[in-house]
């Protein structure tokens, strides 16, 4: 009898034992799938801000390098195309200096938004800086419809802006474009082409389109 209570009790510690254990790598496992999960969460938000615009929340100029890259690539190994639209705004220096800075990024927001929805799903639309931005339109080699989505941008980019208090701005802005591999083989050419355009439109009355030669 003393026998069986022994080993009654023996495995009654065991199986104690064991379950305790199986809840503590439960509840570790636990723990360790929630650290990978903030940690992920984490490293996705830094990624974020290291490739987005803190005003605007459009992709910044890293973000857009990088999808530049990978759709040349894509183009010269199936032989296709695309444009970059390089976006200056026209008097919005004027807009900043008598209304100010706050109003000056509300403007800035509101520009974001119009272009953003301006586009295809399939394009990007980034800030570079001040009141520079790029469209890249991926995938699209047809100067027509290029064209037309400029004047589409133009069109969107010249609406009255309601800056609150009563203010409203009215700008507009010139754009220079570039195709690949026409007017560039490498990201840097096809900035640095669109960008020549843009001014091109700049000296001769501003906003405009035109196409690098």
């Amino acid at each position: 009898a003393r026998d069986i209570s022994e080993h009654r009790h023996a495995v009654m510690t065991l199986h104690q034992t064991n379950q305790d254990l199986e809840e503590r790598v439960e509840h570790r496992t636990r723990e360790l799938s929630e650290e990978v999960l903030r940690r992920r969460d984490a490293e996705e938000g830094l990624r974020y801000m290291a490739t987005h615009d803190a005003l605007t929340g459009l992709p910044n100029r890293v973000r857009l390098f990088e999808e530049l890259s990978v759709e040349k690539d894509r183009a010269m190994k199936e032989a296709t195309s695309f444009a970059v639209m390089f976006i200056d705004l026209d008097g919005f220096k004027a807009v900043n200096d008598s209304l100010g800075h706050e109003a000056g990024d509300k403007l800035l927001r509101q520009v974001s938004e119009r272009l953003a929805s301006s586009i295809r799903k399939n394009d990007l639309a980034a800030r570079i800086g001040g009141d520079e931005f790029v469209v890249a339109l991926l995938d699209l080699g047809d100067r027509v419809i290029i064209e037309k989505l400029a004047r589409k941008i133009l069109d969107a980019l010249a609406e009255p802006s309601d800056l609150g208090d009563g203010d409203e701005a009215n700008i507009g802005d010139s754009i220079g474009i570039a195709i690949f591999p026409g007017h560039g083989e490498t990201t840097e050419a096809l900035l640095k082409n669109a960008d020549a355009a843009m001014y091109n439109v700049k000296a001769t009355g501003k906003n405009n389109i035109a196409f690098s030669s």
